[in-house]
């Protein structure tokens, strides 16, 4: 199930150095606190065979601009 991939080491790296990357949110300059895969979600870089983990295909948001992302792109319910 996707939802384990967020309890793997390899998704804690890629959030710890997308979050030493970008210390503030890329879309309002709040404090990052979530990494988002980005520009393509974490099911369709999985989908596509590509390393979701790459701290190169994400970005560091708040809560609030994340949980936002999420409702807008349709990716919750995990």
């Amino acid at each position: 199930m996707l939802h384990r991939h967020y309890n793997s080491p390899g998704h804690r790296r890629f959030r710890r150095k997308v979050l030493d990357r970008d210390r503030v949110c890329v879309l309002c300059g709040s404090v990052a606190t979530d990494a988002d895969h980005w520009p393509m979600s974490l099911r369709d870089l999985l989908a596509a065979g590509l390393d979701p983990n790459d701290p190169g295909r994400g970005r560091g948001l708040c809560r609030s601009c994340h949980s936002r992302e999420t409702m807008r792109l349709g990716q919750g319910g995990w």
